[in-house]
């Protein structure tokens, strides 16, 4: 499916693969992780700010985990989340680091998708940011070497960071769940 819009002074345009007339596929052999749900959710902005009647697409996930095919199915946004806000954080990505990070902003998103506190959803994203001494793969975020480098000793979950995870995720956090069958 080919993709040209307009939104907030942008021009957005490229293709989005494995679209059918049943759903948005997408797949990983291994763990479905939090940019691989995010990535799903853009793609379902961008095919319902192209055209309405994908609207109802949902998107079929399917990956491997502990040596089992799992399956989830993702039921396509009400175009509640918006692709300008993506646009806007990308374009002030551009000129000063977000404190956005996939796996710590979605677990703050999910958090306070379920009416969690945002203290509670800071301190789910903390643990994923931080990870913990029993967990052995992957690395935490924190430990990444581009974030290392930008945050060095300062705490990027203070500031905007609840905002942004909020603005960006939180729309599709509920739709993103993927459950596995």
């Amino acid at each position: 499916m080919r993709i040209d819009l307009q939104i907030s002074g942008f021009r957005v345009t490229g293709a989005i693969a494995n679209v059918s007339e049943s759903h948005l596929l997408w797949w990983r052999n291994g763990r479905l992780r939090a940019q691989d749900r995010i990535s799903v959710g853009l793609r379902q902005l961008a095919l319902c700010a192209t055209d309405k009647s994908y609207e109802l697409l949902p998107a079929r996930l399917i990956w491997l985990e502990s040596g089992k095919l799992q399956e989830g199915l993702v039921d396509a946004a009400e175009s509640a989340a918006s692709l300008a806000d993506w646009l806007d954080a990308w374009w002030r990505g551009l000129s000063a680091p977000l404190p956005f990070f996939p796996e710590a902003s979605y677990a703050c998103a999910k958090e306070l998708g379920k009416g969690g506190a945002p203290e509670k959803a800071l301190a789910k994203a903390r643990q994923q940011w931080l990870g913990d001494a029993f967990r052995q793969a992957p690395s935490p975020e924190s430990e990444e070497a581009a974030n290392e480098l930008i945050w060095n000793g300062t705490d990027p979950l203070s500031g905007d960071f609840l905002s942004l995870a909020e603005k960006l995720l939180l729309p599709l956090a509920g739709r993103l769940g993927g459950q596995a069958r």
